[in-house]
């Protein structure tokens, strides 16, 4: 009897460890201040990657300092914690920038990542229209934002949900960066195209996350 019940308990034990799900701040931990605007929802994003068991990432607009060994207060180093994820979850992440300097510098601070890493030297719009698989998670933050000036980069994240459209699917996830800033921030057409488009606003802080029904 007890043989039994030691048998049936070993059998139940992948159930049990499939339940326990891995904690998504020991990406972001040390790399960004948890007083700085970006923490929470990259927090929120790793976790969505996870249940949603994303295994294509694309970004626009690559990480670009020369030795970002953490992140940055103005800019959350996507790249980085990004990649790191893909490298542990067996997914691909493709970066693309239109600056090669950024690429470069990218590369060595991706280095322990790069398997699961494609850096790309491209326009982002060009990219997503020629992308020829289905994106489980696309990250827009291409285009610097100029609060005085905010219509450029505002067009061109517009352009880059239209391109990459088609390749998203109902379990895909969107994130926009510098949202909720003056002159409507980044993603303010791109946010408005979407929602009429059936997609949900889940997180809507200085990075703004959209979601469907899943």
């Amino acid at each position: 009897m007890i043989k039994k019940c030691i048998l049936a308990s070993l059998l139940f034990l992948p159930q049990i460890f499939s339940l326990v799900r891995e904690d998504p701040t020991h990406y972001i931990d040390g790399r960004i201040d948890p007083l700085n605007g970006r923490y929470k929802t990259f927090a929120e994003i790793l976790r969505l990657m996870d249940e949603r068991h994303v295994r294509t990432i694309v970004e626009t607009g690559t990480e670009r300092w020369q030795e970002a060994k953490n992140c940055f207060d103005g800019d959350g180093g996507a790249t980085i914690i990004f990649s790191h994820w893909a490298y542990k979850n067996q997914a691909i992440m493709y970066s693309v920038d239109i600056n090669e300097t950024h690429i470069g510098y990218c590369f060595e601070n991706t280095r322990p990542y790069v398997q699961n890493l494609n850096l790309v030297l491209s326009d982002s719009v060009a990219f997503l229209q020629n992308f020829p698989e289905r994106i489980d998670f696309l990250y827009l933050d291409s285009y610097d934002y100029s609060e005085t000036d905010p219509l450029p980069a505002q067009r061109h994240c517009l352009q880059e949900v239209l391109a990459a459209e088609d390749k998203l699917h109902s379990a895909s996830i969107v994130m926009i960066d510098d949202c909720n800033i003056p002159g409507g921030g980044k993603g303010l057409l791109a946010i408005q195209y979407l929602l009429s488009k059936g997609w949900l606003l889940h997180k809507n802080h200085h990075q703004v996350i959209l979601l469907k029904e899943f």
